[in-house]
Parts: C-alpha cells; structure tokens; sequence
C-alpha cells in the first residue's frame, strides 16, 4: 500500500493512494487540518511467509497521522518461514508524519522480520512508535519461543 498526504488550501489531503492485496486505508471523516489514515490488514494477521509493505510520505508543509484498526498479530509459523513486515516513511520539508499503530501480538511460535525506514527533512517532525505484547496472558497464552527482528533507520537530511 502506498499513501501520501498533500497540503491544498492550509489542510492536508490525500495526494496520492495505492492499494492492492490484503493491506487497505480507511480515512476518518473529520475537520481537522490533519490526514488521519487507518491502515487496516484484511488478512487478519500475519504468519510465516506473509510479506506486507506499507509506504507513507508526508509531502511538504503537510501532516499525516497513520495508526491500525486494531492490534496486528503474528501467528505461528511452518519451519523456516518467516512473517515479512516492512514501513517506508518519508517526511518532506516543513511536514510531520505520526506513525502510531495499535500494538504487535507475537503469539507462540511465530517469526517476524519487521523493518522501518523513516527518511526524513532536516526540518520535518517524525514522531512513531510500536508496542509488542508477548502472548495475551489473560486469555492464557504465552509466547514462550518465537523470533521477532525489529529493525529501525532514521536519517534526517
């Protein structure tokens, strides 16, 4: 999925939007000079082999707010098969881009290679964050062996 955020007229628009497979944007109807976009996996979650890419840019003088429907999980994976998960941000001059999605389920057994690059202006402002939650232990589940990379690259200017 590709989507960016456009300034027209003092408020932020979409300028440009791509979706294909199971990764989909919802935009909250609102009066707020900000894009708010909901990034929603129709999949339901991610298990080895699945391979989902977001790409995000705030162009400039805009404000893009990116956030999930709801908690991503990353299911059990087959013997040498990974989840793939990999974010592109990109914040143009004078823009902010908030990348704040629900938090990760890593459930017993899964593998997971994430992957977010942040590429952004020397006067841009990037603000992002990720939760992971080992297992749900109310529901009496345990993450007691999976694998999760988590890489992060942030280059200002």
């Amino acid at each position: 999925m590709e989507v960016s955020s456009r300034l027209r007229g003092g408020v932020s628009r979409i300028g440009d939007l791509h979706q294909s497979g199971s990764y989909k944007a919802l935009f909250p109807r609102s009066n707020s000079p900000t894009l708010q976009a909901v990034v929603l996996n129709t999949a339901g979650g991610v298990t080895g082999g699945d391979r989902l890419h977001l790409s995000a840019r705030a162009e400039t003088g805009s404000h893009l707010v990116l956030t999930t429907q709801a908690a991503e999980r990353i299911y059990r994976a087959q013997p040498g098969e990974v989840g793939d998960l990999r974010t592109s941000l990109s914040v143009a001059p004078g823009a902010r881009l908030d990348w704040l999605p629900q938090e990760t389920i890593v459930f017993d057994g899964s593998e997971l290679e994430r992957t977010i690059d942040v590429d952004m202006a020397r006067d841009a402002i990037f603000l992002g964050l990720e939760v992971v939650i080992l297992g749900r232990e109310a529901h009496g589940e345990d993450a007691v062996s999976a694998m999760i990379s988590d890489r992060w690259r942030v280059r200002r200017d």
